[in-house]
């Protein structure tokens, strides 16, 4: 009765393993068997035609839904166990359209399950797959399947979740031509087994370095040769492989891919090989989603590249700065923050005095182009990753190129220059991690930060004459009243009133205040900052503007009166009141203010009936009279 088929030509232990419940229930296995040895070895050996000549034991690895049990496999073979001969017949038995024996289908479909919830995964169901015959064993793990030309070695690497030491000593052979031969041999596409493991999951359960040297010959001539050798699909070697699919690296890891000579020259022709897509292994590294440390990118520098220090200034095939290609993906949130030891080693420079290569010009011209072609959003860079030195280290930068070459300037002038930085509602811990003494440090134009803060993006036309013709700043804060909120609230908790006193009265080399910047502010809150400004301070409204001459009540009223520069005309006289109010304000408070304007020697005659006819400008916006 048990050894009777039906039209499918099946057993009863045959649709027992089609149904997925062969692989876990050993014991109904056991049961299924015929008692009599002859036909339970005649039933095991049976080749299902209908079924593309598949064993038993294929196919209870095939329809095994949650993995093969090994004391399945072990019943299913007992038959065998006096039949040396017949039992590596069986093991090396191949199905008929794929060509795969039971050891390639158990690495090809096995090796997919969850290691945690599958208690089967072991070595036992490899090495009861394994024939005993030593030479039998050395032909099926160099067998490869009809279908892709893998081996059990390859297919494993290829499909498992997870892979050990242990697993790997098993189907890798011992003897050292077989062991050779294994380790070069590569399928249809022109993988060999170490490129199908550099391509893998980073599920492994063992130490990776000792799993690398498992997979390269201990021969050199056939280690430096496999390690220099490239697939057909895309030409890749396996270092190429392991920096663009695997996260995990190291220096030790990266040493095992390097190839080992006296001269060196294997080491620079493996790291100057490019693939199909005219990459070097070091260009696959610059665009990893995980970025390499500064060391490990070292040592991937090919000695073509020349001067190592010089290596953030050598473009690639396709025109882009090493730095342009690590921080391009990190704006569009696909890529983890690098190091600050990485950027500093990747932005131009020249390095010392006796490599000098480009002219400064040149060099302004490479760091601009990283932040043009990067895109570097300061904003996305802080709500990423916090104020960092790498973020601290970019906006630095970026004060640079808006103001050159300056040694006195600090983290809090950069900051307040970038309006990105202080805009947004995370603004204030930004300042929570800058020391409070960098608010008394003048830039080497002699801005406090808070002259940064308070600068205008359109200054007037009357203004700009006389001012030390700094570069325009067109990325300037776009909230002032944010920078002043928070200088009032550190003022008011670790300022004294002297220190508050002399940074409002600190002149910039210009000869202004930070009030004489806030008079001129394109900004709605702005009469409030002055308020503030000379409640503080009352002696700032009889100081005049050193580039102009002009006394505050003066400033303020040419603020919005000048067209010249395509500025709109005051359009709310609800507006253009409360503007003349703050005027009044400042010379009621401080009348001699009007009689020293009206006394100052002016360079131009004209100059100073220009100011009053601006005012009177002013009254008419709002229907004064000349009489009123």
């Amino acid at each position: 009765f048990l050894s009777r088929r039906d039209d499918q030509c099946m057993t009863a232990l045959d649709c027992l393993i089609a149904s997925a419940r062969g692989g876990q229930n050993h014991d109904l296995v056991r049961m299924l068997l015929p008692q009599n040895a002859a036909l339970r070895k005649e039933l095991i050996l049976y080749q299902n035609k209908k079924r593309d000549l598949e064993t038993p034991i294929h196919a209870v690895i095939r329809c095994s839904g949650y993995g093969v049990h090994p004391k399945a496999v072990e019943f299913l073979l007992s038959p065998l166990d006096d039949d040396q001969i017949g039992l590596n017949q069986l093991l090396c038995q191949k199905n008929g359209s794929q060509g795969n024996s039971p050891l390639h289908k158990f690495c090809q479909i096995g090796a997919s399950r969850d290691p945690h919830k599958s208690k089967w995964m072991s070595p036992q169901v490899i090495d009861l797959l394994l024939p005993p015959n030593p030479v039998s064993r050395n032909e099926l793990l160099l067998s490869t399947n009809m279908t892709t030309g893998e081996t059990p070695l390859h297919l494993w690497l290829e499909n498992g979740n997870y892979s050990t030491v242990e697993i790997l000593t098993r189907l890798i052979p011992q003897e050292q031509n077989s062991n050779n031969q294994l380790l070069c041999q590569k399928n249809k596409k022109g993988n060999s087994p170490l490129h199908k493991f550099c391509q893998g999951r980073d599920q492994w359960m063992s130490p990776i370095p000792a799993m690398i040297d498992l997979l390269l010959p201990q021969e050199p001539v056939f280690r430096n040769k496999l390690l220099l050798s490239t697939n057909s699909s895309t030409g890749d070697t396996p270092l190429h492989l392991w920096l663009r699919d695997r996260d995990i690296t190291s220096l030790e890891i990266l040493m095992r891919f390097v190839p080992q000579g006296d001269d060196g020259m294997l080491r620079q022709q493996l790291l100057g090989c490019r693939n199909h897509f005219d990459k070097r292994p070091v260009d696959v590294a610059l665009s990893r989603h995980r970025p390499l440390t500064c060391a490990e990118l070292r040592y991937l520098i090919p000695s073509s590249c020349g001067n190592i220090e010089s290596f953030g200034t050598i473009r690639n095939h396709k025109n882009q700065l090493p730095l342009t290609i690590v921080l391009g993906p990190l704006m569009a949130g696909g890529r983890s923050l690098p190091e600050l030891e990485l950027i500093q080693f990747l932005w131009p420079h020249n390095g010392d005095e006796k490599r000098r290569r480009m002219s400064d010009s040149t060099l302004l011209t490479l760091r601009e182009e990283i932040f043009e072609k990067s895109e570097l959003s300061f904003d996305c860079l802080y709500r990423k990753f916090q104020w960092t030195p790498v973020l601290e280290f970019f906006v630095k930068e970026k004060y640079r190129l808006l103001e050159g070459n300056d040694a006195s300037f600090t983290s809090l002038h950069a900051v307040t220059s970038l309006e990105s930085c202080l805009w947004l509602d995370y603004k204030k811990s930004i300042w929570s991690n800058i020391p409070l003494d960098q608010y008394r440090i003048p830039d080497n134009h002699g801005r406090l930060a808070l002259h940064i803060a308070m600068e205008n993006r359109s200054t007037p036309s009357f203004v700009k004459e006389g001012t030390m013709g700094t570069k325009a700043w067109h990325q300037l804060l776009a909230e002032p009243l944010v920078f002043w909120n928070v200088w009032k609230q550190e003022a008011h908790l670790a300022f004294t009133r002297e220190d508050r006193r002399l940074q409002l009265l600190h002149l910039d080399h210009s000869g202004r205040l930070p009030f004489h910047h806030a008079l001129l502010l394109k900004h709605p809150q702005s009469p409030e900052i002055g308020k503030d400004m000379v409640q503080l301070e009352p002696s700032i409204l009889l100081i005049a503007d050193g580039s102009t001459g002009l006394f505050p009540f003066a400033l303020a009223a040419a603020r919005d009166t000048d067209t010249s520069n395509g500025f709109p005309k005051l359009s709310s006289s609800s507006c253009s009141t409360l503007h003349l109010e703050n005027i009044y304000d400042y010379l009621r408070q401080a009348p001699a203010a009007l009689e020293h304007q009206r006394h100052r020697v002016y360079s131009s005659p004209n100059e100073l009936p220009r100011i009053f006819v601006h005012l009177h400008s002013l009254f008419r916006a709002i229907g004064l009279s000349r009489h009123t």
